[in-house]
């Protein structure tokens, strides 16, 4: 019996630690919303104990209320101004049990609100990671877009932007299978100016559907096919256009390669 018991307390404590492992994984929002939950239910434990034990002091009461008259809303008042603010402990009374209520509701605002700082600053992290992978969408349209990565991209680009000239802005969008700030780093080292001519560049892979999405294909108005520089280049070409023309919400555009 007892070894039933604890194979159904290993198997219930295996089954939190896996979910509590995949709600952390989802991002940033997940872990945000279980501080916040976890912050309200602390804040209505130690409210719920002041009221319980009833050792909240006249000298600590603000309102002009006495003792008997401090419900429960207002010992979450004080409980919050605590957590919130580590300061207010020190100019409470020397009475040890509302003293440490009180010193427990600080120490615990000071851990949530770090873990909170933490969560935060992991949040942008992975924000500015993403970013620097080159993932987000491009919302240029009317744009050029360039398939692949060559040193014909630095010609191509360059007679681009000649063609631009006589335009307020323009944009040029290139996807290939490298960092995005490495491309942009030899675009613009290579082509000096870009006059009035934008790059943008995204990591992805030319024949991979998603990818493609990504620089807003559909509002393109000329895509450009580079072969790359691999034993095979014509299949990746060929796959290419078929990952483009496959897409059911294609634009009837001529490319060139």
């Amino acid at each position: 019996m007892k070894k039933d018991m604890k194979h159904e307390q290993h198997k219930f404590i295996k089954w939190v630690k896996y979910n509590f492992d995949n709600l952390m994984s989802k991002g940033t929002s997940a872990p945000l919303f279980l501080l916040l939950g976890s912050s309200f239910v602390f804040l209505l434990i130690i409210s719920a104990l002041l009221i319980l034990t009833n050792v909240v002091s006249p000298e600590i009461v603000t309102n002009g209320k006495a003792v008997g008259d401090i419900d429960f809303f207002d010992a979450i008042y004080m409980t919050l101004l605590r957590m919130l603010d580590p300061g207010v402990v020190s100019e409470d009374p020397i009475i040890w049990p509302f003293l440490i209520f009180m010193l427990i509701a600080t120490l615990g605002g000071l851990f949530l609100f770090s873990v909170l700082i933490a969560i935060v600053n992991s949040g942008v992290i992975n924000k500015l990671t993403d970013l620097r992978k080159g993932k987000s969408f491009v919302l240029e349209s009317n744009h050029t877009i360039i398939l692949g990565w060559s040193f014909q991209v630095f010609p191509i680009v360059q007679e681009l932007v000649i063609a631009n000239e006589n335009l307020k802005s323009a944009s040029i969008a290139i996807l290939a299978e490298k960092d995005k700030i490495h491309m942009e780093d030899e675009i613009n080292s290579k082509v000096k100016d870009l006059k009035t001519t934008k790059v943008v560049c995204r990591t992805g892979s030319p024949i991979d559907l998603i990818d493609l999405e990504i620089l807003n294909i559909h509002e393109a108005k000329s895509i450009i096919i580079i072969a790359p520089e691999s034993k095979d280049p014509d299949s990746i070409v060929i796959k290419t256009i078929l990952a483009i023309t496959n897409n059911p919400n294609r634009r009837s555009d001529c490319f060139q390669y």
